[in-house]
């Protein structure tokens, strides 16, 4: 028996044990290794690039890898021209229903409740294309299998956020960079690293309690934002890493990050930002904060010493930093200016100062 044969019987094994809501991981074709028909191969059964993908000119313009070393196969759409074209290749015969990647091509615009039939997924991604609307139960079949969804960067307008909590290990859902107006009634046991932005959301989605409890890592970006009010995340209690990049903030006010809301990572980046007043931010212990590519020209004691003095770190790159007496305080504390990475408006970098600069500032 040749290594791609004994390889595929395993497979064969391992998914036959597999039970899912959706029913057997195989449909009612046979799995006899003797049927041409349910085997994909390049010449004969003996051939060791014997395979579970479908026959490869059934799914063109689309290609299934099988990786023989990890027992998985990913299916690449990425050539298909139009949604007609994509449907058309679900409706082959795929005896091995279960993927774990799709990659959808660029051009679909659509994913319509269906097209799947009973083929689940562990990964479906979609980045930089033009996809439009996801319909709410186009996802459906993958209910106990979908771990990541990536739909970035395309021009959706239409996303089943209500029904995320169905999706049980669903663990990363990025949809930045899109056309969506808002983001309504998302609830998720499992995800745990959240993307959302688009250029049609002022607002911040609410979080209510328990509705997320388990998010770790949440990005919003891209969205005409102009507020943030306080407490905003405070119901978002694994939260860790949040980061807010180009939105439209300019004035960060004080108690917008309330203590109920201690992050490991803060990023306020490239959103306009022109002040931040003192005890804008609770700091916790280690804490990273980010405010780089913004328009703060100054580096205020009152806001950014008590971050240094519980031994956490600044990046204030890309802002216009007057390098006055203002600052004499960060450079007079070693220590504290070893935290801060940035540089003056006159492009001298915080490192090169020393408190001989400010020799003539008074306490």
């Amino acid at each position: 028996m040749t290594l791609g044969l004994a390889s595929l019987l395993v497979y064969i094994a391992i998914c036959s044990m597999q039970t899912y809501a959706y029913g057997n991981y195989f449909t009612d074709y046979s799995i006899d290794i003797n049927n041409s028909s349910v085997l994909s191969k390049n010449s004969d059964k003996n051939d060791p690039e014997v395979t579970p993908c479908p026959k490869a000119s059934d799914i063109l313009p689309c290609v299934c890898h099988f990786n023989q070393d990890h027992m998985y196969m990913d299916i690449d759409c990425s050539g298909v021209i139009n949604d007609s074209d994509f449907a058309r290749v679900f409706i082959q015969i795929i005896p091995f229903r279960r993927f774990r990647k799709l990659t959808i091509g660029p051009k679909v615009m659509v994913l319509s409740a269906g097209i799947f039939d009973d083929i689940t997924f562990e990964q479906i991604t979609e980045h930089g294309g033009t996809l439009e609307i996801v319909e709410t139960l186009v996802l459906e079949p993958s209910i106990n299998t979908l771990k990541e969804v990536d739909f970035s960067n395309n021009r959706l307008i239409e996303f089943p956020f209500s029904i995320m909590h169905q999706f049980e290990v669903l663990e990363v859902l990025h949809l930045q960079d899109n056309q969506y107006e808002s983001v309504k009634d998302l609830h998720s046991p499992s995800v745990k690293d959240l993307s959302l932005g688009s250029d049609k959301m002022t607002d911040l989605p609410v979080f209510q309690a328990n509705v997320l409890p388990a998010l770790e890592v949440l990005s919003i970006v891209d969205s005409p934002i102009q507020n943030i009010l306080p407490g905003s995340f405070s119901n978002l209690e694994s939260l860790q890493q949040l980061t807010l990049t180009g939105l439209e903030l300019f004035h960060i006010v004080s108690e917008t990050f309330t203590e109920d809301e201690c992050f490991t990572s803060l990023s306020l980046i490239n959103s306009h930002i022109k002040q931040i007043d003192p005890n804008a931010i609770h700091f916790c212990p280690n804490m990273t904060v980010d405010v780089s590519n913004n328009d703060l020209i100054l580096l205020d004691e009152s806001t950014w010493k008590p971050l240094l003095e519980v031994y956490g770190s600044l990046d204030i790159n890309g802002n216009p930093i007057w390098c006055d007496c203002s600052i004499a305080w960060l450079v007079q504390t070693s220590d504290f200016q070893a935290r801060v990475i940035g540089q003056c408006n006159d492009g001298t970098d915080f490192a090169d100062l020393t408190p001989d600069n400010f020799l003539d500032c008074r306490q």
